[in-house]
């Protein structure tokens, strides 16, 4: 799913909706290590916005190989982590 067949608007809906249902069923205070690849970080942060008070961190997974494919594929990949609020429910 959301592998190109969405606009950029649709993406960030669905991203949000994700997001939104990850915050409501975990803990206050948890943090949500998400991974995205780098062309997409701008829209996973615009999804988190109204439902993550803060960017706790980015972190970085680097891999042993880079991507099949191309020459040029990523051999390694941002994780952003959010945390979840520390109130009882999440915005």
């Amino acid at each position: 799913m959301a592998s190109g067949e969405m606009t950029k608007t649709e993406f960030i809906a669905f991203l949000s909706t994700s997001v939104g249902l990850m915050a409501r069923y975990s803990a206050a205070g948890a943090v949500h290590y998400i991974c995205m690849d780098w062309k997409h970080q701008l829209e996973l942060l615009q999804a988190g916005q109204g439902i993550y008070d803060e960017l706790l961190n980015v972190c970085v997974w680097v891999k042993n190989n880079g991507g099949m494919g191309s020459f040029y594929r990523s051999q390694h990949e941002p994780d952003l982590g959010l945390p979840r609020s520390r109130r009882t429910t999440p915005k």
